[in-house]
This record gives C-alpha cells, sequence and structure tokens, in this order.
C-alpha cells in the first residue's frame, strides 16, 4: 500500500510524540517552551501609622505602580510587631451618599478578636511573581487589613498574592481571618468619585 505525502508526515509525527502532552526531546534539548520562572517577593515592613484609615485604597501590588500615600505605606508584617487587636476593611457594593451628598462606597471596618498566630503566620508567606503566564481576568477584591499594636500603631497588611495577583492562591490569610471572632462593626462611607 502506497502512502500518501500527508499520511507519511502524519505517521511521522505521531511517532515523533507531536501532538501529545509528554514533552519531547531532540538530544538533550527540549522541543517545548521554557515555563517562566516563578519569583517569590516579601514587600517591605508597612510603616506604622497613628490610626487605621479603612477608607484608605488596599490596591497595594508588586506590579501596581500604586501612587497614592496610603498604599506606599502598606508592606509585610514588621519584624517583631505584635499585634493587639486586626482589624478588616471589607468593602460593599452598595452606594449610599456621602457626607458631601455625592454617591460614596460602603466599608465595613470589623474588628477582629481571637489568636492571631495563624493570621502571623499566613502574612509571612512570600508572594509570587510570575511574567509571561496566562490569567484569567476576574476581578478579586480584598479587604484592607490592619494589624495594631499595643501603642495603638497600626500597620496596613499587604495580602500574599499568587503569581495572577489573586489571594484565592494563597488561601492561608483569608482563612485565618475567618478562624477570627468579629467584636465590632463600625460602617464608613468612602467619597464618590
Amino acid at each position: 500500500m502506497a502512502m500518501t505525502g500527508a499520511a507519511s508526515l502524519l505517521l511521522i509525527a505521531c511517532a515523533s510524540g507531536a501532538g501529545s502532552d509528554t514533552p519531547t526531546t531532540a538530544g538533550s534539548q527540549s522541543t517545548t517552551a521554557a515555563t517562566p520562572a516563578l519569583d517569590h517577593y516579601t514587600p517591605a515592613p508597612a510603616a506604622l501609622q497613628d490610626k487605621v484609615d479603612c477608607l484608605a485604597p488596599s490596591e497595594w501590588r508588586s506590579d501596581s505602580g500604586a501612587t497614592s500615600p496610603a498604599s506606599k505605606l502598606m508592606g509585610s508584617v514588621p519584624e517583631g510587631f505584635a499585634p493587639a487587636e486586626v482589624v478588616r476593611c471589607r468593602p460593599d457594593a452598595r452606594q449610599t451618599p456621602d457626607p458631601s451628598g455625592k454617591a460614596g462606597w460602603i466599608v465595613a471596618q470589623e474588628q477582629l478578636t481571637g489568636d492571631y498566630t495563624a493570621l502571623l503566620a499566613a502574612l509571612a508567606q512570600p508572594g509570587d511573581r510570575q511574567y509571561g503566564i496566562a490569567c484569567t481576568a476576574d476581578a478579586e477584591i480584598l479587604p484592607g487589613l490592619w494589624l495594631v499594636n499595643a501603642d495603638g500603631k497600626a500597620g496596613h497588611g499587604v495580602w500574599p498574592l499568587d503569581a495572577c495577583n489573586n489571594a484565592r492562591g494563597k488561601p492561608d490569610t483569608a482563612n485565618a481571618l475567618e478562624a477570627l471572632t468579629v467584636s465590632g462593626t463600625v460602617i464608613l462611607t468612602a467619597p464618590g468619585p
């Protein structure tokens, strides 16, 4: 039986492993594309501030280029910092008039009590960076996170993020927060645009 050119090419491709999920090698070189290297980072320690500000943006990301003063003060938990209180700033999608009458966003400022050991361990994890990878375009809205020491000094914490800038790939922080008890809530209105 004579093979046509296309059938011969298909037979060669199948025999060489083309089209399979298994990388093929020619000598010692792989013929698959290299996966970009995964890098880990830890933000600089958060600057201690005089009070919690749940209306400050929580936009810090290693590549965000955030320029607001509040986001420049965000960071990792400073070495030796012992929280006496944790505050979660949970944004709400609902709008309400701010004091000037403009539409503003609701933010729930929640005081969290309990054992902070798991939270501190979660926040000590490095974030991930990996350039040149495909990520989904979903909007994960993270609550702001403040740790307050016994002197009342507050640090605006940064969540460890995965290579796609999502916290769901590093769930320990969210799990540790859910294990704490909400001991008080204050509803704030962020100024509208």
